[in-house]
C-alpha cells in the first residue's frame, strides 16, 4: 500500500510516510527507514519507466491492430549511429474517436499542453473537441519532450490530416496563447478562427487590475455579441476606478478580436470564449501523468473510449427524442 502511495507521489516526504505508517499500522519507524524505502520504490519506478520505452513500438503496433485506421506516430533520434534511438514523441488518435468527432461534433477544438508528473520529464499535448451537448470530446493526445514551436508544428500537422481540417476554413481553435502554438496554427491553418481563452486572459490581467467590478465588466465585454454592446461595456469599464488604464492595457496586450464574442464568425455556431474543456481533461488525467508512459497512455485511451460508451448509454435511456 505504501509503495503505491510513494509511486503515485514521488515527492512525498519521509516524515509524511512515517506518519502514515504510524497511523495505519501502529508502528514507529525512523526517518532513515522511510528514506530507504522511498528510494527503493522510486528506483523500481524508474526501472518500469525504462522498460516501457523499450516496448513502446509494440504498444503502437497493438493500437493499430486492435483499432484499425488509428494514427499512432512515434519519433525517435540517434545521438550516434552505433547507439540505440532515443524517444522524442508519440502521437495517438484512435480511429473510432476520430470518426465520432468528424461525424457528430462541432468543428471546435481546444488545444493545450500540461506537464508530466513522474520521474521522466516531458509534456502531454491534447486536442479536445465539443460534442453536441457542449461537453468535452477528447480527440488526440501526444507525449513530447518539450513544448516548442517544433513540437506544436508536428502535433498540429498530424491533427490537421486526421480531422480533415485542410486550411482551417469553417473551424475554430481555442488556446491559452502559447507562442509556439500560435506560430503553428498561423503556419498550418491560415484560415482557422483562433480564439484566445478569456479565462486565461482575465487570470493575467486581473492580477494587475483586481476588483469585483472590473472582473464583472471584463466578462460583460467578452460576452458582448454586437459592436454597440461591446462599446457600452468598455465605456462602463472605463468609468470605474482605475478603469481607463485597465481597459487600455487590456486592449493593447490582448487584441479584442480574439476573445470577444462580437468578433467571432457564425459559421461554427459556437459561442465558447474559454478553453475550459482542455483544463478539465488535464485534470481528469492528473493521476495518470505520474505513471510509466504505456500505463499513462492506456489510462487515457480507456477513459476516452469508456466515456463515449457511457454518454451513448445515457442518451439511449432518455425518454424523449430531444438529444443534442
Amino acid at each position: 500500500m505504501f509503495g503505491e502511495i510513494t509511486s503515485s507521489v514521488s515527492s512525498i516526504r519521509p516524515k509524511h510516510l512515517k506518519a502514515m505508517v504510524r497511523k495505519e499500522l501502529g508502528v514507529f519507524i525512523t526517518d532513515k527507514v522511510c528514506r530507504n524505502a522511498r528510494s527503493l520504490v522510486i528506483k523500481k519506478i524508474e526501472e518500469q519507466f525504462k522498460e516501457d520505452f523499450k516496448v513502446l513500438n509494440n504498444y503502437a503496433l497493438e493500437l493499430k491492430t486492435t483499432n484499425p485506421g488509428s494514427s499512432v506516430h512515434i519519433m525517435t533520434e540517434r545521438q550516434k549511429l552505433d547507439e540505440l534511438p532515443l524517444f522524442k514523441r508519440i502521437y495517438i488518435c484512435i480511429a473510432a474517436i476520430r470518426e465520432g468527432f468528424i461525424n457528430g461534433c462541432r468543428r471546435v477544438i481546444g488545444i493545450d499542453g500540461c506537464f508530466l508528473k513522474g520521474s521522466v520529464k516531458g509534456q502531454i499535448l491534447t486536442a479536445v473537441g465539443r460534442d453536441g451537448n457542449n461537453q468535452m470530446f477528447p480527440v488526440a493526445w501526444a507525449v513530447v519532450d518539450k513544448e516548442t514551436s517544433e513540437t506544436w508544428l508536428w502535433f498540429i500537422e498530424l491533427l490537421k490530416v486526421d480531422l480533415l481540417i485542410e486550411d482551417g476554413l469553417g473551424w475554430v481553435v481555442l488556446s491559452d496563447m502559447q507562442k509556439g502554438l500560435q506560430h503553428a496554427v498561423n503556419a498550418l491553418l491560415p484560415l482557422i478562427e483562433h480564439r484566445m481563452c478569456a479565462r486565461h486572459i482575465y487570470a493575467r490581467w486581473g492580477k494587475i487590475h483586481p476588483g469585483k467590478d472590473l472582473q464583472i465588466q471584463f466578462w460583460n465585454v467578452a460576452k458582448s455579441s454586437s459592436q454597440p454592446e461591446m462599446r457600452k461595456q468598455l465605456d462602463r469599464m472605463k468609468s470605474l476606478k482605475g478603469g481607463v488604464k485597465a481597459a487600455e492595457e487590456l486592449l493593447e496586450r490582448w487584441p479584442i478580436s480574439g476573445w470577444c464574442l462580437e468578433f467571432f464568425n457564425d459559421i461554427v455556431k459556437c459561442d465558447v470564449i474559454d478553453n475550459n474543456m482542455c483544463e478539465t481533461f488535464n485534470g481528469v488525467i492528473l493521476d495518470s501523468r505520474s505513471k510509466p508512459i504505456i500505463t499513462m497512455l492506456e489510462d487515457i485511451r480507456q477513459y476516452v473510449m469508456t466515456r463515449v460508451v457511457v454518454k451513448r448509454e445515457y442518451c439511449m435511456e432518455m425518454e424523449k427524442c430531444m438529444w443534442p
